[in-house]
């Protein structure tokens, strides 16, 4: 997974930014782990300013016998250059030999399985906040939301 990063002045200015990437890309990877994918094999890479680089990450996971690496920016919601020219630049920057492939998988973007598991996220967050007795209002008012409905939503969360 690939992060931008910032400087570690900002990080001083804006003390839990980067902590609170870190935190959600590495729960990421744990869930990966529990899905069956070797730990080994998953890493969290800085496209600037932190270490490791995707580069380093690459090399890595090739040394370990991957033939086929996928990545993708973790904290980019939406494709960008970030994501579709930055991101792979400094991954094929990796020397790796002929057989592997690097696949890129983009940003999240509005993929049906990555609304379906925010989605399934708010209402876990609702039935804590909501003492587990979440009522159907709030829960049409998240499936509008999740839609993109915000009018029908009505802050009802």
């Amino acid at each position: 997974m690939v992060g931008h990063g910032q400087p570690d002045e900002w990080d001083r200015s804006f003390a839990t930014e980067t902590e609170h990437e870190i935190a959600f890309r590495r729960s990421i990877l744990d869930l990966l782990v529990e899905d069956g994918f070797r730990r080994e094999n998953l890493s969290l890479a800085w496209m600037e300013f932190k270490k490791p680089k995707p580069k380093e990450m690459v090399e890595q996971f090739v040394k370990n016998g991957v033939e086929k690496v996928l990545y993708f920016s973790t904290a980019i919601s939406a494709d960008s250059i970030l994501s579709q020219y930055d991101a792979p630049e400094r991954v094929e920057q990796a020397q790796v030999p002929e057989g592997v492939s690097l696949l890129n998988l983009g940003a999240w973007n509005d993929e049906p399985l990555v609304i379906q598991a925010i989605q399934e996220k708010i209402l876990e967050v609702s039935f804590v906040a909501l003492g587990e007795s979440l009522n159907a209002t709030a829960y049409m008012g998240v499936n509008a939301y999740v839609r993109g409905d915000k009018e029908q939503a009505g802050g009802q969360l």
